[in-house]
């Protein structure tokens, strides 16, 4: 599987959200909040395929982290994670967009 973390890094870039990585492993877009980073856990067997659970979390603050988790199924744990994966450019991505980063 991809550097989910760097994948992310690339969606938000292609929103116009330009980051870097701190040495903590958070994404920032100008040293400050809010941060990001994602991260998948382990792929579980299921019947024909497998299963990824993505979790991406932003940091509001040292104290408040937003964290949503996506979990799907493939064949294989890459495309288990791209379905992932999409589920949260379907889903969440947009609306923590412009929340946070006032990307419309």
């Amino acid at each position: 599987m991809p550097d989910v973390t760097s994948t992310l890094q690339t969606i938000l870039s292609s929103h116009g959200i330009d980051t870097r990585f701190e040495k903590n492993g958070w994404l920032t877009s100008n040293g400050s909040y809010p941060v990001c980073c994602a991260y998948t856990q382990e792929p579980q067997s299921h019947n024909n395929g497998c299963m990824v659970r993505l979790d991406v979390e932003v940091a509001l603050s040292p104290d408040r982290i937003l964290t949503e988790s996506f979990s799907n199924l493939g064949v294989d744990p890459n495309q288990a994670f791209r379905s992932s994966l999409q589920n949260f450019c379907s889903g969440s991505l947009h609306p923590i967009l412009s929340a946070l980063w006032g990307v419309s």
